[in-house]
């Protein structure tokens, strides 16, 4: 703003032509006006969100519930895999679940279980558990890990 009317100033002062002193003036005048549009604009958008803030902040608000889903989801997922403890027997609730060779979604066998099977757990680790089931019909033992959310515990009464 100073600045400005230092300008406007020499300008008035040098003389010389008086159409180009007015163009000046002109070009100064506008100059100034453009400068405090942009002050106003950045003043406002300091103290009042603009639209586009506020869909910001909208949207942060989403990914920050979403976030905390997700969170519980796992924390959730890990409560269920420690509700088996050694020597705990189990039932099998999905229509079909497949062994493991080890805790891992890479290790898949062909063998499996049905609904309604029951199991004991040995030991647990991470989603899978390490079972043993014996087939009453021909006293097959088959032996490895299973998916934990594909159980549910069966307690004494």
């Amino acid at each position: 703003m100073i600045l400005l009317s230092a300008l406007t100033l020499v300008m008035t002062s040098c003389g010389g032509n008086d159409s180009s002193v007015e163009l000046e003036k002109e070009k100064l005048k506008l100059e100034r006006e453009k400068l405090e549009l942009e002050k106003s604009k950045t003043t406002n958008s300091e103290t009042e969100p603009s639209g586009a803030k506020q869909e910001i902040d909208s949207k942060s608000e989403a990914n920050a519930q979403t976030e905390k889903e997700r969170r519980q989801e796992v924390a959730d997922r890990a409560s269920q895999a420690n509700r088996f403890q050694p020597y705990t027997d189990a039932v099998v609730v999905v229509r079909r679940t497949y062994f493991y060779s080890s805790p891992s979604e890479d290790t898949k066998r062909t063998a499996f279980l049905i609904e309604g099977d029951r199991i004991t757990v040995e030991k647990s680790q991470r989603n899978f558990v390490k079972v043993t089931f014996t087939n009453e019909s021909n006293g097959r033992i088959t032996s490895g890990w299973i998916k934990s959310d594909d159980l549910e515990p069966i307690y004494a009464d």
